[in-house]
């Protein structure tokens, strides 16, 4: 009811948290949190499939300062935005055992992510280098495809049609 909103439950990260975002897994039962606060830098996964009770899976540091997070459409493949350290794509099909597939250096601050419906192309939110749009069709081996020049990119999404970058 949006006119008397109410807490299902919580998940406490503690001192040392800073959600930067969250985004769950089309299943609905894990959230994927990225948090980069006072030595963790990484992110969690959290079993919500009891909203009531929500319960640390695993988590996976090493990712530079995650940013945002973009899931594959089967949830089983994390693309994170790790500030310096580029994009990390990350295989979470077990969660309890979250596996690095991949890197790629976007030069800049990676701040934002967003992938294609066909899951082929990764486009990154690089700060001050702009807006990088990446090859993902292999997850193993990213490569850029092209740049567009931009001041102070945070943050990206695609159009519904997939036509359009904002």
């Amino acid at each position: 009811d949006t006119s008397n909103p109410s807490s299902l439950g919580s998940y406490s990260l503690g001192s040392s948290g800073r959600i930067n975002s969250v985004i769950i897994t089309p299943d609905g039962n894990t959230a994927v949190v990225s948090d980069n606060k006072r030595g963790f830098f990484g992110i969690r996964l959290i079993d919500i499939s009891d909203p009531s009770d929500p319960q640390l899976i695993s988590t996976k540091t090493s990712l530079g300062n995650p940013q945002y997070v973009a899931l594959s459409a089967d949830g089983n493949t994390a693309y994170v935005a790790g500030l310096n350290d580029g994009i990390h794509i990350l295989d979470i099909t077990d969660p309890t055992n979250i596996s690095s597939i991949s890197t790629f250096d976007t030069s800049g601050q990676a701040r934002g992510i967003a992938i294609s419906a066909d899951e082929n192309t990764a486009f990154v939110a690089d700060y001050n280098e702009g807006l990088k749009i990446i090859d993902i069709s292999t997850p193993s081996n990213p490569s850029l495809i092209s740049s567009l020049s931009l001041t102070h990119a945070f943050k990206v999404t695609i159009s519904s049609d997939g036509d359009t970058i904002f």
